[in-house]
């Protein structure tokens, strides 16, 4: 199987292709190389929770990747001012930072009165160091 590799980029069997010919390795050597170019999938059990920016403190933060429907992370009491304002829950998807493929994201909104009631606009950011973010 071929391995899976970053979106835009060139297909495998070009890049194997390449090393070949271009660079004259011999296939195996092009083929072991071009697996370094790999992203691969994310693990359920490499997901955790690094950070919010407030809590109310409900439930641990751990609990928004179970499959609990009682848990849930609410930020705290008079973050979102006039209604208006950023809460963020961050997610480390590999445990040595390495890049991951995420194919998709779900969101669970607690019922009323729990849910958010000014919540209208949901957004992912990216980062590979924890620093600078893509939004």
């Amino acid at each position: 199987e071929e391995p899976m590799l970053l979106l835009g980029s060139a297909p495998y069997q070009d890049i194997v292709r390449l090393m070949c010919r271009g660079l004259s390795l011999p296939i195996d050597v092009a083929k072991h190389m071009t697996k370094f170019l790999q992203i691969k999938h994310v693990e359920k059990n490499h997901i955790s929770v690094v950070r919010a920016s407030s809590t109310r403190g409900d439930y641990p933060l751990s609990s928004v990747l179970g499959n609990e429907e009682g848990t849930w992370w609410i930020s705290v009491e008079g973050s979102m001012e006039s209604g208006q304002g950023e809460e963020y829950l961050e997610f480390s998807l590999s445990p040595n930072g390495t890049a991951r493929r995420c194919s998709f994201v779900g969101l669970s909104i607690p019922p009323l009165p729990h849910g958010p009631l000014s919540v209208r606009r949901f957004r992912i950011d990216w980062s590979y160091d924890g620093n600078e973010w893509t939004e």
